[in-house]
């Protein structure tokens, strides 16, 4: 019996080890995605605030 229980906590062990593995490369996934994102809006506001910075220019040279 006790050699049962040491096979079923190994099963166990070996299934949470699975487990926080997927979870781990879900969250990674996640992770990468977001810092895409961040890059992608990073570089949107910095070709807004060059707009603006252009528009404001325009204004004050008139």
């Amino acid at each position: 019996n006790e050699g049962i229980q040491n096979i079923s906590k190994r099963k166990v062990r070996t299934v949470a080890k699975g487990e926080s593995r997927e979870k781990i490369e879900k969250l990674s996934r996640q992770l990468q995605f977001c810092e895409e994102e961040a890059r992608a809006l990073c570089k949107v506001s910095q070709r807004q605030a060059k707009k603006d910075t252009k528009r404001k220019n325009d204004v004050t040279n008139i």
